[in-house]
């Protein structure tokens, strides 16, 4: 099951600090964000298309937690019938209706949330941004709330499964590499993005996101800092080599790497160490943002 930041007490302090991190971080630069994310995508429908053996056209696409932006249904919805499932899925537009679904199912927090969002046209514009960057203007897809560890499709329903910063947030990581591994077609490839904790701003702090230096670094993983830090999510704490084991055991032949190092950081973190901190982790953990994995199931 995807838990959310919402399963989590937060006291109105850090509810308007998170808010105001988030707001910051969404709403500026939303074009050039777009042609960002465009950018990033394209290298990823390039990589699964190598290891697919030919184009992503007439597939059958799964995200698992796509959110709010879904830009994976603009990029490929076009020529592919793409179904994303996620534990809450975000109201399209705003009205009393759809605020009032997001109270009782979520509380007053992600109501208010939702309403700022939407009312200060942030959904809207990136909508209109990402449609541009996509040529796919009107493109639309199936959105389902559902579990990601018991999902309801037939066996082999799929022939792309996709997954981006989630796996972080799952309870259950185990249970959902079997999910994906039993609906994929044989032959099907699976491409996973995996934010994982010990990398500089793995504790999901909002205020990192916009800057690694607004905390001390590593904070999460110093006792003597980690009391500054506010996670926004629930967050299964795996470290990557937990990670790259499970999906190496669950899905024979898969590949994991490690990508988005921050080599500005390799002189701090000796320091660190040299004054006997975060000795327990290994440099790639900690300097890397990401971890791809990738997987084709086995065709016979």
């Amino acid at each position: 099951m995807i838990r959310t930041y919402l399963l989590k007490k937060r006291n109105i302090s850090e509810f308007f600090r998170e808010a105001v991190s988030l707001y910051r971080l969404n709403s500026s630069n939303i074009e050039r964000n777009a042609r960002e994310l465009g950018n990033r995508t394209r290298l990823m429908i390039n990589t699964i298309e190598q290891q697919l053996g030919r184009p992503v056209e007439n597939c059958n696409i799964l995200e698992v937690g796509p959110g709010q932006s879904r830009p994976l249904m603009y990029a490929l919805g076009k020529k592919n019938q793409w179904t994303g499932i996620d534990i809450e899925v975000a109201p399209d537009f705003f009205s009393i209706r759809n605020i009032l679904r997001v109270y009782k199912r979520n509380g007053f927090q992600r109501a208010l949330k939702t309403s700022a969002r939407q009312l200060a046209g942030i959904d809207r514009r990136r909508i209109h941004a990402l449609e541009h960057e996509f040529g796919s203007t009107g493109v639309s897809g199936q959105m389902l709330e559902a579990d990601a560890s018991a999902m309801p499709f037939p066996d082999s329903s799929f022939d792309v499964a996709i997954s981006i910063s989630v796996f972080e947030h799952l309870s259950d990581p185990t249970a959902v590499m079997r999910e994906i591994a039993r609906v994929l077609k044989p032959g099907g490839v699976a491409h996973i993005v995996t934010h994982f904790y010990t990398s500089p701003s793995g504790c999901h702090d909002p205020r990192l996101f916009n800057d690694l230096n607004a905390l001390p670094l590593w904070a999460h993983l110093r006792n003597d800092h980690s009391n500054k830090i506010s996670e926004n999510s629930f967050l299964n704490k795996w470290r990557a080599a937990r990670f790259i084991e499970t999906f190496e055991t669950l899905w024979i032949g898969s590949k994991t790497d490690f990508i988005s190092k921050h080599e500005e950081l390799k002189s701090p973190l000796d320091s660190l160490k040299a004054s006997g901190e975060l000795c327990e982790y290994h440099d790639d953990e900690l300097l890397h943002d990401v971890l791809i994995t990738t997987w084709q199931k086995h065709a016979g």
